[in-house]
């Protein structure tokens, strides 16, 4: 941290504060030393008196974000105003703090302003890294061409799309193409995992909530539709959300408005949403669990991933990319793969897709001593024949099937009690149900 203030007292008072919650500090007095400081030894972030001696605050900051794109700036002074502060954020500045200030306010303000800075510079780095493939997916199958060429005139555009897939054959992936690659490119990419969160938290997390809204609201916070002003937000698992939170939502993608969790004020949004699920959203719109007018107002471009299982000659590349990448992490040389060792990997089922097949590259390739990668490197369910993997796969399947039944049948149908016996929520229940194709209710189990 640079702390740029002419008055003493209270650049060592801001220099104490910050210290003692774990940050680096320098002082100065003036935007010329201020300047002087920064070609020494660049600094994370500034914080700037408005009034200085010299060159202004105000000028100061405009050098700042003008030489120094990746430092974040915090304008400090006495005289705050809603004008000065308006701005001073349209020229740069991350944020704008008011004297007196308390010191947990300092603290919070500077905090933010960093953790800004090292999501900027993640993004930064990911564009670099995303910039330069030209392929989000890698493989010569049908599927995967048509994938491809649908891509590529969906990322010049800003429609909502929809990305259906098993899980793990790189729907995420998909999404930051998609926003890396198109017209939003110079705004944030935000990703949110709906199951991950209950409802709302949730609702919290992406439309913000006013302080008392809930238990432990101790403040207002600003939601990722605001975050993510002008750039993409990725609902992934879309489907595992209420129908109440679905309605909440389908306002904001048809009215592009919405309201802080507690809050009375409306607010306006200009997001690129991408959302994406494992499950079929159709069977869930026939059940009543997905509503039909939120499905058709994300999917405006439906994208569906199939299972590698179903393009099995992209195995065969998808091991080499996943090969020389792990020699480049790992430091080794480019190894040879056996051809039984090839065998077993394309022949395999891979129930757990893309993700599956290059955490298994990534063991063997650890595992590797030779300059060739051989059966002994693969974990067990690639040393195993096929078709014994697969039986095994199906008879786990058939097993846990036959268990949930028979709870079922023992407790009568209840639901929360054959949850409680088989130790899972009831949601987990429901999930394994809809995995395995089995009735929750007698009447459809006839």
């Amino acid at each position: 941290m640079l702390v740029v203030d002419d008055e003493l007292p209270m650049a060592l008072n801001i220099e104490r504060v910050l210290a003692e919650a774990g940050l680096q500090v320098r002082t100065c007095s003036s935007g010329e030393d201020a300047l002087a400081a920064l070609a020494l030894a660049p600094a994370d972030a500034v914080l700037v008196d408005l009034r200085l001696p010299g060159i202004s605050g105000m000028e100061l900051l405009e050098r700042i974000t003008a030489e120094r794109p990746g430092t974040v700036v915090i304008m400090v002074t006495g005289f705050a105003s809603i004008d000065t502060a308006v701005d001073a954020v349209k020229k740069g500045a991350a944020d704008f703090l008011a004297k007196p200030f308390l010191p947990e306010e300092l603290v919070l303000k500077v905090t933010k302003a960093l953790e800004y800075r090292r999501l900027l510079s993640e993004n930064v780095s990911l564009r670099r890294q995303l910039g330069s493939s030209e392929r989000p997916m890698i493989g010569n199958s049908p599927a995967i061409l048509s994938i491809l060429a649908t891509l590529e005139k969906v990322r010049q555009f800003e429609s909502r799309v929809l990305i259906t897939g098993d899980s793990g054959t790189g729907k995420e992936l998909v999404a930051r193409y998609l926003h890396y690659h198109g017209p939003r490119v110079d705004e944030g990419f935000f990703a949110v995992n709906c199951i991950a969160l209950t409802e709302t938290l949730l609702e919290s997390e992406l439309f913000g909530h006013e302080r008392g809204a809930f238990t432990g609201a101790v403040g207002t916070k600003k939601g990722l539709f605001e975050a993510a002003e002008g750039g993409t937000l990725f609902l992934d698992e879309i489907a595992e959300t209420s129908p109440a939170f679905q309605a909440k939502l389908l306002r904001v993608v048809q009215e592009k408005e919405y309201k802080r969790v507690g809050g009375e004020r409306t607010l306006k949004t200009d997001v690129r949403i991408i959302a994406s699920t494992n499950r079929d959203l159709q069977r869930m719109i026939a059940a009543g669990s997905f509503r039909e007018d939120l499905y058709y107002r994300l999917s405006v471009v439906h994208i569906h991933l199939p299972p590698l299982r179903e393009r099995r000659s992209d195995i065969p590349l998808l091991i080499n990319h996943f090969v020389r990448l792990q020699a480049l992490n790992l430091k080794k040389s480019v190894p040879q793969i056996d051809h039984e060792a090839l065998e077993v990997l394309c022949n395999y089922n891979w129930p757990g897709n893309v993700r599956e097949l290059e955490n298994v590259v990534e063991r063997a390739m650890i595992m590797l001593d030779g300059s060739t990668l051989r059966c002994r490197d693969l974990p067990p369910l690639g040393t195993q024949d096929d078709k014994i993997a697969l039986r095994g796969v199906r008879t786990l399947e058939e097993l846990e099937r036959e268990l949930i039944r028979r709870t079922l049948m023992e407790l009568n149908w209840n639901k929360t009690a054959v949850a409680r016996r088989l130790g899972i929520s009831r949601r987990a229940l429901y999930d394994k149900a809809y995995r395995l194709g089995l009735a929750l209710d007698p009447r459809d189990a006839n």
